[in-house]
Order: C-alpha cells, then structure tokens, then sequence
C-alpha cells in the first residue's frame, strides 16, 4: 500500500508541478532577460538559497523563526534520506535490522529526530504565543500539518527508545502510531503544507530562469500555490 501510494502522490505532485510551471509561463511577460540562466543552472541557485535558507535571514519580525524553520527543515532531510537508505537497504541489499547505534545511518537518524523535535516545538511554542496577538491566526491546515510532524519525530524516538528498553508491546505499539502518520504525510504531500517545499522550489527556479531576480521569499506563498 505504501508504494501504490507513493506513486500515485508522485505522479499527483509531478502534474500539479507541471501545471504551476506552465502557469507562470503563460502569465510571466518575457522580458530581455527570460531563458539567459539555464533552467539547471537556476535549480543549482535555487538549492543553494533553500539550502542556506538565505531568505528567512531577511525576516527580522521574529527570531524564533528562523531557528526553528531551520531545524525542523534539516531534521526533516535527514530522515528522509534515512529512510530512503533503509528501504533500499532492506529490498535490495537484505540488510539486517535494526541497524546498531554506532551505525552512520543510525546516528544520522538520531540526530534529524533531535533536530525535527526541536524545530517543530519552536514552532508549536511560536504559533500558541501569536495567538490572540497581532500576527495571523493559525488554521487548521497549520495546525495538522506541524503537529502531525511532531507527532512522526515524537514517536519514530519513543519506538527506539521502548525497542532499547526492552519494552516490546509497547515498542510495536508506538511505531504503529508512528507508521500511521508516515503514512499520512506520504499520502497527503501534494495536497499539504508539505508541499510548499516542492511548489516554492519551483518558484525560485523559474524566477531565476525567467529573469525575475531571486524570486519571492522563502517564506512566502505565489497565487499560484495559494490556489494549489
């Protein structure tokens, strides 16, 4: 069920990607200096800005955002790149697991668990203190997707933690809960705060492809993606 899901969210996000490139291809005027940065040569500055997270070092309205964007952001790639390691690991190469806790895969997944956790109960503590103040209220969408994220560090680290303490009923137990919401950020990447990543990518490529500069801010949101 987990791949037959991914391909269908690939294959969602793909389209939708299409479709965003070509609207802003049709609605973008031309001018003098559209298609003089490569199309790979603007993903190669558009990384390097996501990377550096260039951008929100320009937001002075507050300074917990960067921090926590920051790490929530870096926790996220690690695990992503772990759990791609691990799958073709275990399908491929039919590696043992778990894998022990001197293990570079492991100590990695260690560490974007810390980081995720960090990042994501700045956030949480951030959006409650703007509550009822002058900034924007969070919405629903907010909410879900960033306690959802919470909810995949918090319990990827209680399975590891019950697993080392020998507690194995409740080992199973919390990886249960922590699959289920694998499986919702999976399930529901092109149509969730999740996708902001792929869509605002997109959009500094093509704004550095189309001659616009460096695009708008990391943090910000296109029509376009407020629509997606």
């Amino acid at each position: 069920i987990f791949i037959a899901v991914s391909a269908f969210v690939g294959a969602s996000l793909v389209a939708g990607l299409s479709a965003m490139w070509k609207a802003m291809d049709e609605h973008t005027p031309h001018g003098p200096n559209y298609g003089k940065t490569s199309v790979l040569a603007a993903v190669v500055g558009a990384a390097t800005d996501v990377i550096a997270h260039r951008s929100f070092n320009e937001c002075g309205h507050n300074n917990w955002r960067f921090p926590g964007h920051f790490t929530a952001f870096y926790g996220f790639v690690a695990l992503f790149i772990v759990t791609a390691i691990v799958f073709v690991g275990l399908y491929a190469f039919k590696i043992h697991l778990p894998l022990p806790l001197t293990n570079p895969v492991k100590i990695l997944a260690n560490i974007g668990a810390v980081l995720l956790l960090v990042g994501t109960s700045v956030a949480v503590i951030r959006r409650l203190s703007t509550q009822g103040g002058n900034a924007a209220q969070s919405s629903y969408a907010d909410w879900l997707f960033l306690l959802v994220l919470f909810g995949v560090g918090l319990s990827g680290t209680a399975t590891e933690v019950t697993r080392l303490m020998g507690k194995v009923a409740v080992a199973y137990w919390t990886y249960y809960v922590h699959i289920v919401l694998v499986f919702f950020l999976i399930a529901y990447l092109p149509f969730s705060k999740l996708a902001h990543l792929a869509y605002r990518f997109l959009g500094l490529v093509y704004a550095r492809h189309a001659g616009l500069g460096e695009g708008p801010a990391l943090g910000t949101k296109t029509a376009h993606e407020t629509q997606v």
